[in-house]
């Protein structure tokens, strides 16, 4: 049997995902402990010890909570969210023996999940060039390859989940005065964008867009450009975009100077985006700017396989549904850093050359690519259904349990983060006092 681990979860998803997860780890033997930062965390971990403090006491208390329960591994679910930026750091300086697993959402979706080491997407442990691709393929074949079972729809029964999350949250807001929420609208904001979305589809308004648009197109040769979630860490943190807006804004200007004229546009939303309305009126403004509203179509729900077919190229940030055109044999233009954007998987040259000369994906390379994600880091499964969580349960906590990782070579990179950091808030310091002093001898 695998040597008995002491667990140190944070921040989960919404649900009971890792209140499952860590019974299972308990059945196993291993030691669990939860930290819980706000009322929506306790909702499904009632036993988990409370972090009351001003953030910037987290990372000297969660030292202290690994020193006192001997800690071995770290357990979080999204990396940039700033209590675990701060504990992955904060960790990899410290104890760089310690283990950090960090849960997503599935990088092909819709049937699995993601486990990867010490963050995810741009800053994943998986190969970002074809020499580390390469390198990876080396043994790859003994790590199991994971099953493929279909994930029945999940919303209506995760909803009731999330009007929990946010009911305990506000009930228990005085007891977490301190608490920064990740996302950059409110709880509440967010819930009642939720609401809206039901209330409209309980009275029977379309979610397809402009689908009947797009079958009027003269043309069956167009670009395919899907939006990522407003506040997405992919848009605030890896990419040169400040939202969907300045994405749309420069999507369509280089695409109304340089793309051909009979060529088309469809922008396609985020299937959970409750304000794809709005993304929608902004395009079709900023088109109409640009003069090619004739040519530039907006869809939200509707058959990917119909979107996608004679689609010469796809330009994204950094969304799943790029990784799905690579293994349709679609270019791809990644406007973000992922860790997938290198040739000959991606088109390294800028958007403007993009829509004259698209370059398809070198096959073997995406094929390579996928094995390499799907057998290190990708799971079958999900977290907001009973069933997805049956899937993927047991699987993920004989992985917690047993894998492995090369944490002396995996911390490096967030202790220089740190490092930097220290050096910034040094020279910042330095800024101020001296402009103080001068401040001061003036007067």
């Amino acid at each position: 049997m695998p040597p008995m681990r002491s667990f140190l979860f944070l921040q989960g998803p919404i649900g009971p995902f890792f209140k499952q997860l860590s019974d299972a780890l308990k059945a196993r033997g291993h030691h669990v402990h939860k930290v819980n930062f706000w009322g929506g965390d306790e909702a499904f971990f009632p036993d988990g010890e409370s972090f009351t403090d001003p953030a910037a006491n987290w990372p000297t208390h969660l030292l202290s909570l690994c020193r006192k329960h001997m800690v071995t591994d770290i357990v979080l679910f999204g990396d940039r969210r700033s209590y675990h930026e701060d504990a992955i750091e904060s960790i990899a300086e410290a104890n760089p023996d310690t283990r950090v697993w960090v849960f997503e959402e599935g990088y092909f979706r819709p049937n699995w999940i993601t486990l990867d080491h010490y963050g995810v997407n741009a800053r994943s442990s998986l190969p970002s060039s074809r020499e580390e691709l390469i390198a990876a393929a080396e043994g790859i074949e003994t790590l199991p390859t994971p099953s493929q079972h279909s994930v029945t729809p999940w919303v209506r029964e995760f909803l009731p989940s999330l009007g929990k999350y946010h009911a305990v949250a506000k009930a228990l807001a005085g007891k977490y005065p301190h608490f920064q929420y990740h996302r950059m609208k409110p709880p509440l904001t967010e819930l009642s964008g939720w609401m809206k979305t039901l209330a409209g589809r309980a009275i029977g308004h379309s979610e397809e867009g402009d689908i009947d648009d797009f079958r009027a197109l003269e043309t069956t040769d167009h670009f395919l450009a899907p939006l990522q979630l407003e506040g997405d860490f992919q848009i605030r943190k890896y990419s040169p975009f400040k939202g969907n807006a300045e994405f749309i804004n420069f999507l369509i200007a280089s695409f109304a100077k340089h793309a051909d004229g009979s060529r088309a546009l469809v922008i396609k939303s985020h299937p959970y985006d409750c304000r794809w309305a709005h993304w929608r009126s902004h395009t079709y403004r900023i088109a109409k700017q640009f003069g090619v509203a004739d040519r530039v179509v907006f869809v939200h729900k509707c058959p990917v396989s119909e979107i996608v077919e004679n689609c010469r190229g796809c330009v994204t940030i950094n969304s799943s549904f790029g990784l799905d055109a690579l293994t349709r044999g679609i270019p791809v233009k990644a406007l973000g850093q992922a860790f997938w954007n290198f040739a000959p998987i991606t088109n390294e040259g800028t958007l403007d050359r993009f829509w004259s000369a698209p370059e398809k994906p070198a096959p073997e390379a995406v094929n390579l690519m996928k094995e390499v994600v799907m057998r290190r880091t990708q799971f079958n499964g999900g977290f907001y259904s009973e069933q997805g969580r049956a899937l993927c349960i047991q699987d993920v906590a004989n992985t917690l349990s047993s894998r492995e990782q090369s944490t002396s070579v995996l911390s490096e990179a967030p202790t220089m983060r740190l490092q930097e950091k220290r050096a910034r808030r040094v020279h910042e310091l330095g800024s101020t006092q001296a402009r103080k002093k001068k401040l001061d001898l003036f007067i």
